[in-house]
């Protein structure tokens, strides 16, 4: 996590790509929860 942290840009993307599979498995019945878990 530490090395995510140390490049931001490379966090902002998988920030990015977290919150798109959200809303993907929001939109396919699916709870947020899981992605994160």
């Amino acid at each position: 996590m530490r090395q995510l942290l140390d490049d931001p840009e490379k966090y902002s993307l998988i920030t990015q790509r977290k919150q798109m599979i959200a809303q993907f498995r929001k939109s396919q019945g699916f709870s947020n929860d899981y992605i994160f878990n």
